[in-house]
């Protein structure tokens, strides 16, 4: 689905993945377009950060590779229980989705889902240089 897009991938492509919830434990954002350029932003109760870096091509086409993997935008249907392990996921400047919603606690049982997220909170911990860890701190409702 991908493929087309991603030869020449255009700035307009992106993927954003937001998870937590700002008064538990934080929120973080990331952004990451087609051209590289990456966003990271946490808030919680006291910090308000922001953070940019910079992806090569190869690895923003890694990054659909790995969406594509989870059979995006599709998900298995399950219970979203409340809590801070949330995530929504979101295509920006392809095909048309509707943002995706998983819970960390159903990820575990979804292979391609759970590297996919694990890639993306790796990121974010990478490009904060450390200082935004998503998921640490999971807290179900």
């Amino acid at each position: 689905m991908w493929e087309p897009l991603l030869r020449q991938p255009p700035a307009s492509l992106g993927l954003r993945y937001r998870t937590g919830i700002r008064r538990q434990g934080g929120e973080t954002h990331l952004y990451v377009r087609g051209d590289g350029a990456v966003e990271v932003r946490f808030d919680d109760a006291t910090r308000h950060d922001t953070y940019a870096g910079q992806l090569s091509r190869d690895d923003v086409v890694l990054l659909f590779k790995m969406l594509e993997k989870t059979g995006f935008p599709e998900v298995p249907s399950h219970t979203v229980p409340p809590g801070s392990g949330l995530c929504a996921l979101e295509v920006t400047g392809g095909p048309e989705h509707e943002p995706v919603l998983l819970h960390r606690l159903v990820v575990r049982d979804l292979p391609a889902w759970g590297r996919l997220f694990g890639m993306l909170d790796a990121l974010c911990h990478e490009v904060s240089g450390g200082k935004v860890t998503p998921g640490a701190a999971v807290v179900a409702g």
